[in-house]
This record gives structure tokens, sequence and C-alpha cells, in this order.
């Protein structure tokens, strides 16, 4: 009597996750095909509709990903790949996703007449995770410089 219902619990828990493997994966490929996941592996690589912050930043082609975004000229790439770095010594790495909300941010903090740059070198130098627009006035890079 203990081994038959031993057995049916069993044959439940592997449908259960059976169900939910299944479930997870109708979610992934639901996700491929909104163009969030950058690796697409769905068999319609062509639908892609816009989604999210891409009024900024436009995105790739999902039929070649491109590991690296391109940079807007103002901001300086050695310091970008500082700020990357440091994410990574922090253990929050970026996804491609990620990447683009922060370089939008930068862009809105630009055109509000702040230094991308020193906001980048601001967040390194306090250890956060993101980029915020500074309070009570605009920082510059001689900001910056004054400051060390």
């Amino acid at each position: 009597m203990i081994n038959k219902r031993l057995e049916e619990t069993r044959q439940e828990q592997e449908e259960y996750r059976k169900s939910q493997s299944e479930a997870g994966l109708r979610g992934v490929e639901a996700k491929r095909k909104q163009g969030i996941y950058p690796f697409n592996q769905s068999s319609n690589p062509s639908s892609n509709p816009a989604t999210g912050n891409q009024a900024l930043l436009s995105s790739s082609s999902s039929s070649s990903i491109k590991k690296e975004l391109e940079l807007p000229d103002f901001i300086n790439s050695d310091t970008w790949k500082a700020f990357k770095e440091h994410r990574v010594q922090i253990k929050r790495r970026m996804t491609l996703h990620a990447e683009k909300l922060i370089i939008n941010k930068l862009i809105k903090f630009k055109e509000a007449g702040h230094d991308p740059n020193a906001i980048i070198n601001l967040s390194i130098e306090n250890g956060w995770i993101s980029v915020f627009e500074p309070k009570g006035g605009k920082i510059s890079e001689a900001d910056q410089i004054r400051k060390e």
C-alpha cells in the first residue's frame, strides 16, 4: 500500500514537472519572438515588434546579434568599458537590454545638460549598479576634476 502511494505521488510529481517545463519553454519562445532574449532561436526570426525604450536607441536586427553596442559619440569608450568592468566586479553583469536602457538614460542626461562620462565615473566611484541624474545642478567633467 505504501509503495502504491509513493508511486502515485512520483507520477503526479513527474507530470507536474513536465507541465511546468513545457510552460516554461512556451514562455521562453514567446519572449524570443518579442525580441526580449538576445539569442533568437525561434522559427520566425523576422518577427521582432518594437517594445520598450527603443525610441532613443534602436535595436539591431535579430538575425545578427551584436555583442558590443555602438555607443553615441559623446560617451567615451574607455569610460564605458570601465563601467562594464565595474559591473562585473560587483557581480552585476549587464545584459544587452540593460546596456541599451543605461545608454538611453545617458542620452536623456546629455539632453538635460549633464556630462554622461562624469555620471558614469561617479557611478563607478560610488559603487552603483546604474547611472542616476545628479541632484542639485549640472555635473560636468570640470566638476569631476576639481573634486579630485
